[in-house]
């Protein structure tokens, strides 16, 4: 039985709640995979979502998305320093599940920055086209959107192919 319905999804959104950039771009995407008709995990969408949930969310997902973020005003709050981020990618990685960097247009030049502070097991991030998600008019966006609809294409064919 599952902790959240339907128990498998296309997409899980992995992002630090703390921090009001990655919160944004979380419910923007999570709209935009909806009306595109994708099943997709993000944590205030659920019933539970407790970390037996988020287990569940990140390893039965095709797709994890990581918003990597550098915290605003407090370094803190910075993606690779949350524990719950990072094991989300660690559950993901678990099952060969594909995961997807995304930053914001402005963070465009701070990847170097970003990955420097992931610990070494997510390092391989660095291998992985980031894509910049840019909210600053509608077309921009859909074309994020169609670029991490194409990642997760391939990641499906991935999957189907390791099993």
């Amino acid at each position: 039985s599952h902790i959240n319905s339907p128990g498998a999804w296309d997409v899980f959104i992995s992002h630090c709640q703390r921090d009001a950039n990655a919160v944004v771009m979380a419910e923007a995407l999570f709209a935009s995979f909806e009306k595109r008709g994708l099943r997709v995990w993000l944590d205030v969408k659920m019933k539970k979502r407790d970390v037996a949930a988020m287990e569940e969310g990140a390893k039965n997902s095709t797709m994890v998305i990581a918003i990597v973020t550098g915290g605003g005003d407090n370094p803190d709050h910075a993606f690779f320093r949350r524990e719950f981020c990072l094991q989300e990618l660690r559950w993901a990685q678990s099952v060969g599940a594909s995961i997807q960097p995304v930053i914001t247009v402005d963070d465009k030049k701070r990847i170097g920055e970003f990955l420097s502070a992931a610990p070494s097991d997510l390092q391989a991030l660095g291998q992985v086209d980031w894509i910049d998600m840019n909210r600053g008019a509608v077309q921009y966006w859909e074309v994020g959107v169609d670029m991490l609809e194409e990642r997760l294409e391939e990641a499906r064919a991935t999957r189907q192919r390791q099993r």
